[in-house]
C-alpha cells in the first residue's frame, strides 16, 4: 500500500475533493470548497518527494525529476481513483490529488438546467462546457457523455488529460485516449480521431488555439464535439472561438470566422460551483447559451454585446444568464447572498437585480469583493 493512501482515505472520509501536499505545511483537504488541515504533521521536502514518486509511473517520474509538472492517474487498492498533478514550487515538490468517482454521475442528479439533457441530443456541431478551474466541468462533460452512451448507439471517442471517469460501454461504444499516454498532444489526437469513425468526440481541455481549431474542424466535418474551455462567460467563450479561427496556423478572416462559429456552435454551458447556504456541500450555477436564429445572427454580424440580451430573453429555449441564475438560487435560499455576489461577473447589474427582487445584503459580508464593482464585466 502506498504511504499516501492513509491521507487519501482521510480525504474520502471527510467528503473532500482534493488533497494538497507541499513541503513545509501539513497535508490539506478541500472540503465543500474550503481548504482545511487534514493532518497536523508538517511535511518535509523529502517526505513530499517520496509520496509523489511512489504514485508516478516510470516515465512521469523522469519528467518530474527533470523539473516539469506531470499529470497522471492513480488507483488505491479497492478501487478509488485519483487524478494527480505534481509540480515544483518555491517550497519544493508539491502535488494536488483529486478524487474521481468510480462511475460518471447521472446527468439529472447534478442539478443542471433541463436544457442540458436536450443539448445532448444534438447530432453534430460544437458544445462548449466552460468555467473556472475546479467548478465541475469535467464532471458535467462526463455526465453528458454518459447520457449519450445510454441513449444512442454510436462511437464515442474521448481525449482527456488525464482520463478521469472510466466509461463502460452501454448503448454506445467508447474509446478513451489519454494525452501523452495514448497520443502526443490533444490537437494531434483530435485530428487523428477523424480517422477513427467517431460520431461523438469529447475534448476535455480545449485551451490552446490549435486545439480549439482542431475541435472546430471536427465539428464542421459533421461530428458532435463536446469541449471543455476555461472561459468564464458565454460571450467570452464565443469571442475565444472566433479569435482561435483568426490566429491559428491557418488563419481566417474575421467575417469567415464569425460565419463558421455561427454555423457550427450548438450551445455554451458555463458552470460555477457555490457553497450551499447550510455549508454542507456545493451547488452548481449555470449560464446557458443555445445557438438559435437570433444568437446566430448576432454572431455573424459581430454584435456579441447582444448575447447578454439574448440570454435574458431566451428562457423559452432554455437559456439563462449567470446573474439571473444566481438571483434565483438566492431567492430559494440555496446560497447566501454574499456567496452569489462573489460569483457574479457583473456585480453592479447583480446588485440592481437583487434590489428589484427584494434581496438585501449585509454590507459587512461584501467586504473584500466590493472592489470588483469597478471591474464590471471584465471576464
Amino acid at each position: 500500500m502506498a504511504r499516501i493512501d492513509s491521507l487519501l482515505a482521510l480525504l474520502l472520509e471527510q467528503g473532500g475533493s482534493d488533497l494538497h501536499v507541499s513541503a513545509g505545511i501539513p497535508a490539506l483537504a478541500r472540503v465543500h470548497g474550503d481548504l482545511r488541515a487534514l493532518a497536523g504533521q508538517v511535511l518535509s521536502t523529502d517526505a513530499v518527494r517520496a509520496l509523489i514518486l511512489e504514485l508516478l509511473p516510470a516515465d512521469a517520474k523522469t519528467t518530474f525529476e527533470a523539473g516539469s509538472e506531470v499529470e497522471c492517474s492513480y488507483a488505491m487498492q479497492g478501487g478509488p481513483r485519483f487524478r494527480i498533478h505534481a509540480f515544483l514550487g518555491h517550497r519544493g515538490p508539491a502535488a494536488v490529488i483529486r478524487h474521481v468517482p468510480a462511475a460518471p454521475p447521472e446527468l439529472e442528479k447534478l442539478g443542471l438546467p433541463r436544457v442540458v439533457q436536450d443539448i445532448c441530443k444534438a447530432q453534430r456541431g460544437l458544445v462548449v462546457v466552460a468555467g473556472p478551474s475546479g467548478s465541475g466541468q469535467s464532471t458535467t462533460l462526463a455526465a453528458m457523455i454518459d447520457e449519450i452512451n445510454r441513449t444512442r448507439c454510436q462511437h464515442i471517442v474521448t481525449i482527456e488529460d488525464p482520463i478521469e471517469f472510466v466509461h463502460a460501454n452501454k448503448s454506445s461504444f467508447i474509446t478513451q485516449r489519454q494525452v501523452r499516454t495514448h497520443c502526443r498532444s490533444t490537437e494531434q489526437a483530435v485530428r487523428a480521431a477523424l480517422h477513427e469513425d467517431p460520431d461523438v468526440l469529447l475534448v476535455s481541455a480545449a485551451g490552446d488555439v490549435e486545439t480549439i481549431r482542431a475541435a472546430l474542424d471536427a465539428a464542421v466535418s459533421g461530428k458532435l464535439v463536446l469541449a471543455g474551455m476555461p472561459t468564464l462567460t458565454a460571450r467570452k467563450t464565443v469571442e475565444r472561438l472566433i479569435d482561435a479561427c483568426q490566429i491559428s496556423a491557418c488563419p481566417m478572416s474575421p467575417e469567415k470566422s464569425r460565419v463558421l462559429i455561427a454555423d457550427v456552435l450548438q450551445a455554451v454551458i458555463v458552470q460555477v460551483l457555490l457553497r450551499q447556504a447550510d455549508g454542507e456541500g456545493r451547488v452548481p450555477v449555470n449560464e446557458v447559451l443555445v445557438n438559435n436564429r437570433h444568437v446566430s445572427d448576432h454572431i455573424r454580424a459581430g454584435a456579441l454585446h447582444q448575447i447578454v440580451l439574448a440570454l435574458q430573453a431566451g428562457a423559452w429555449y432554455g437559456m439563462s444568464e449567470l446573474n439571473d441564475s444566481l438571483l434565483r438560487l438566492v431567492s430559494r435560499g440555496a446560497v447566501a447572498p454574499s456567496e452569489a455576489f462573489g460569483a457574479a461577473y457583473d456585480k453592479q447589474v447583480f446588485l440592481r437585480g437583487a434590489r428589484v427582487a427584494g434581496i438585501s445584503f449585509d454590507p459587512a459580508s461584501l467586504q473584500g469583493t466590493i472592489g470588483a464593482l469597478a471591474v464590471g464585466r471584465a471576464t
